[in-house]
């Protein structure tokens, strides 16, 4: 779905016939401003108006769980059966095989300084100068398998597990900068101003400034309390996709009341 500020367009099968699948799961924006669409079936690209599949091969048919658009306009996106990068035009897989800790893949994030960073079952991974490190310790043990992968500012990297808990990774290591109570992490970003949301599987959205946590659920007006996809635009609008109740956008007040 399209939203120009005005109005909703929704591309599916039947209007947009290279899209090859109207189950979405993620979208990356690529500096060329063309858009990348993952979906459960394969990679798609939207670009001047039209929509182009890309499941020309079979390992490209997959179910695509996160994707990313690197520096130099590669496209990685994970999946259960290991990370897949294209770069002009050719397809390449990354396993275990290749010095990846796992082949479940469940995020990627695109650093500004050329890196990829790869969230997986067991452990962070960074893909620098062509090649992988791992970074399978979290507080100086094994990490528990992680499920998202965000970049925040000054190059630290958020990173949240299936069990909750969010770290963030500083100086070649992993700490808990908070310790979760079972409900997954599906997403996490940090805003302009410093602010760290996450998406809680089915416990609401957190709104983190330093180590407090402020929890936002149903009981403060939200929709729902399954959000699934947080993103903020270039006007600093918060969006949340819900999994059981559509798409919400937050942003400041115009007034600020007193008493």
């Amino acid at each position: 779905v399209r939203f120009n500020g005005r109005t909703f367009v929704t591309f599916d099968e039947r209007n947009a016939p290279g899209l090859g699948d109207r189950f979405i799961r993620s979208l990356a924006a690529a500096p060329d401003g063309s858009l990348w669409v993952g979906t459960m079936s394969g990679l798609a690209r939207y670009n001047r108006g039209k929509f182009e599949s890309f499941r020309r091969q079979a390992e490209s048919r997959i179910d695509i769980y996160d994707l990313c658009v690197g520096t130099d306009g590669s496209v990685w996106f994970s999946s259960d059966r290991g990370l897949r990068r294209l770069q002009n035009g050719v397809l390449r897989n990354y396993t275990t095989a290749d010095g990846l800790p796992s082949d479940g893949i469940t995020g990627v994030a695109a650093a500004p300084n050329g890196s990829v960073w790869i969230a997986t079952t067991n452990g962070l991974v960074s893909f620098e100068s062509g090649r992988f490190t791992i970074y399978s310790k979290w507080d100086d043990a094994q990490s528990e398998p992680l499920n998202a992968v965000s970049i925040g500012q000054n190059g630290n990297v958020w990173i949240g597990a299936k069990n909750g808990s969010v770290g963030l990774w500083a100086h070649g290591k992993i700490t808990t900068w908070w310790k979760g109570h079972g409900d997954r992490i599906e997403s996490l970003r940090e805003d302009i101003d410093g602010t760290l949301w996450i998406a809680f599987e089915k416990l609401g959205i957190g709104r983190m400034r330093g180590h407090k946590l402020e929890l936002l659920t149903r009981s403060n007006g939200l929709p729902s309390d399954a959000p699934d996809w947080i993103f903020e635009d270039r006007e600093r609008n918060l969006w949340v996709g819900w999994a059981d109740a559509g798409l919400s956008m937050f942003r400041d007040a115009r007034f600020t009341s007193f008493g």
